[in-house]
């Protein structure tokens, strides 16, 4: 295996411009189901006889939920990193303004790289929008989701960089990022 692309995600700034453009367009992105959101709020609280409140709770609870999230979006790239090596020793820490859960020295094939990097996104979005509609929070999780989404910018950063790689074979989970190998030449 040849090495193809050593990221250091925490100190490139070509990959902080790239990690910006993509906050952006993901927070564009989310924004677009606002008008769903309000339509659905609207529907579920006045066909309940709820009255929808703009309070304080409302404010809040996005800022709780996200940092509930956070510990738990690792510990589900943890839960993944072992059920493609179960072997591997995973660590967790906080780096850099930054939580992580890490593989120093395992590599993954590029499917499970990226399965390892949107498995968060995908289940805690999931899980919010089951709060949401359980107990009427429909706006809260919305607002929740969205700082997930910017918190998940790092991981669409590599699904979206190992998208436009596809000669990448392997991936290897390191201190400062990942490290890109390919079989070919």
């Amino acid at each position: 295996m040849k090495l193809v692309k050593d990221i250091n995600i925490l100190e490139d700034s070509g990959v902080h411009q790239k990690l910006k453009s993509i906050a952006l367009i993901s927070l564009l992105v989310s924004l677009c189901f606002l008008p769903f959101v309000l339509i659905a709020v609207i529907y579920f609280y006045t066909s309940k006889g709820i009255q929808f409140r703009f309070d304080f709770p409302v404010l809040i609870l996005p800022f709780a939920f996200f940092a509930l999230s956070i510990p738990i979006h690792e510990l589900i790239h943890g839960l993944f990193f072992k059920i493609f090596a179960p072997k591997a020793h995973v660590s967790f820490g906080f780096n850099y303004f930054t939580f992580y859960a890490k593989t120093h020295g395992q590599t993954y094939t590029r499917v499970q790289y990226i399965i390892i990097a949107l498995a968060p996104f995908v289940i805690i979005s999931f899980i919010l929008l089951c709060i949401g509609f359980r107990f009427n929070l429909l706006f809260t999780c919305y607002l929740s989701y969205i700082l997930h989404v910017q918190g998940s910018v790092g991981d669409f950063y590599y699904v979206l960089d190992l998208i436009k790689k596809p000669y990448v074979d392997r991936v290897e989970d390191t201190d400062t990022g990942a490290r890109y190998y390919s079989s070919q030449k």
